[in-house]
């Protein structure tokens, strides 16, 4: 797990997109466990690329989030009697945490 990418390439048809951190709104969507997608085929145009889950998948590269959300998943809070979902701190997954699963 140490050695996992940190940052996605900067290179192809995605390295210039501006993906901002998802929303609670968007990882409330993405997260819809009650009916998952499953079985999704592989993105084959521009339109399928900017599905709510890649971008999530292309913001945690970016952010250098990956490491966290594995280990720590999505952060919970309460705003307003709500609870909402928020991407972990980049870092927050310490050596010791990632040595002990890799063990």
């Amino acid at each position: 797990m140490h050695r996992l990418p940190r940052r996605t390439t900067t290179t192809g048809p995605l390295a210039s997109l501006k993906i901002p951190c998802p929303s609670p709104e968007t990882l409330k969507e993405i997260t819809n466990y009650d009916c998952p997608p499953s079985n999704t085929p592989r993105p084959t145009s521009a339109a399928e690329w900017l599905s709510p889950r890649t971008k999530m998948g292309i913001y945690m590269f970016r952010s250098e989030t990956v490491v966290d959300l594995l280990l720590h998943g999505l952060t919970q809070t309460e705003q307003d009697g709500k609870r909402l979902l928020a991407f972990p701190q980049a870092g927050s997954a310490t050596k010791e945490e990632i040595d002990q699963i890799c063990m």
